[in-house]
């Protein structure tokens, strides 16, 4: 089993930001991408892309710990997105999608074998070296950790139908890199 965090390649994709007249902060955003429901009415935001002469990804850099995806990617992982969190739709000049806002949200690490930097009350600043529980990793193959909130997971080799970086390869989808920082092999 292997556990990579999800980065999005925004130096060479392109990504997004609020539109000058952006409805974004009525949503109160700061609740989205930190695993928590987003509690409220959601107001289609209007989105730009930042950077129009880069390539463009199926999956966009926007909220830190989320992330939005065209209408086409959204489709193809739908399964995956809806056991993982929920989907809010985005307004973009160039194309419509979706704001992912994961909320599988799991106390998995192993503590003991795991590397943190910390503050000086000793409240973890971020994780130097990774250890998981195995017993302890979710079903969904996306996921968030406490420690490191504003990161995105995802599990291969669990054995599950949709694995969604097997689905992310498989597509050829784009935007996205994975960084192994933990295997039980």
């Amino acid at each position: 089993m292997k556990v990579y965090e999800i980065i999005h390649e925004s130096n060479d994709y392109q990504t997004l930001v609020d539109d000058e007249d952006s409805t974004a902060d009525e949503n109160s955003l700061y609740s989205v991408g930190v695993g928590k429901v987003f509690d409220g009415d959601w107001i289609v935001p209007k989105l730009r892309i930042y950077n129009p002469k880069s390539k463009k990804p199926n999956f966009f850099s926007y909220i830190s710990g989320s992330t939005v995806v065209d209408e086409v990617t959204c489709e193809k992982l739908q399964t995956i997105f809806e056991f993982s969190g929920e989907l809010f739709p985005i307004s973009c000049n160039e194309f419509n999608g979706y704001l992912l806002n994961i909320l599988e949200c799991v106390n998995c690490l192993d503590q003991k074998n795991c590397e943190f930097e910390k503050d000086d009350e000793g409240d973890i600043l971020w994780v130097e070296k990774f250890a998981f529980q195995t017993t302890m990793l979710p079903e969904s193959s996306l996921f968030k950790i406490p420690e490191a909130i504003s990161s995105i997971f995802t599990i291969e080799g669990m054995g599950i139908r949709d694995e969604f970086k097997e689905v992310y390869e498989g597509n050829k989808m784009k935007g996205l890199k994975f960084e192994l920082i933990w295997s039980d092999e």
